[in-house]
């Protein structure tokens, strides 16, 4: 049990590492967006990006509850 845990908090440290890298990026795409792109633009496609992707990877690994029994 105690091995397990080990190896769940591991796997968590890249995640959290990418999390920060992603994080800084906001500077960057404001950057590299065309010029009549707002910080709101910016902001809402950053959202649905990342959320699309967070549910793939919900969908992938089977963390997603539909209701059904």
């Amino acid at each position: 049990m105690i091995q397990k845990n080990r190896t769940r908090r591991r796997a968590g440290v890249p995640l959290i590492v990418m999390a920060a890298v992603l994080w800084g990026t906001t500077g960057t795409s404001q950057a590299l967006a065309p010029e009549t792109a707002t910080p709101l633009v910016i902001g809402t496609l950053r959202l649905w990006v990342g959320g699309a992707g967070l549910w793939m990877i919900a969908l992938q690994s089977g963390g997603v509850r539909t209701g059904r029994t």
